[in-house]
């Protein structure tokens, strides 16, 4: 299994930020920003980046075009009290 982080392409927009964190499957935030961004007319996209590097997220978030960010994590527990 790769760990590596797949880094989003984000050439194509004129703004962009990230969901980042582990896990981040389960998150309708991109869909979401999607839906409000074109609903705006705007070419902006909020990226999902499933990772734990902080350092990675650091440098990424230097970009010039980088608006900002939105951090998330599975805190479910399948104890039942």
């Amino acid at each position: 299994m790769s760990t590596e982080t797949s880094i989003p392409e984000v050439s194509q927009t004129e703004r962009h930020g990230y969901l980042f964190g582990h896990p981040i499957a389960h998150s309708m935030s991109p869909l979401l920003h999607k839906t409000v961004y074109d609903n705006l007319g705007l070419n902006w996209a909020q990226y999902p980046l499933e990772s734990r590097d902080m350092s990675l997220f650091l440098q990424l978030i230097k970009h010039p075009q980088f608006y900002g960010m939105r951090n998330t994590s599975s805190n479910h527990s399948s104890k039942h009290d």
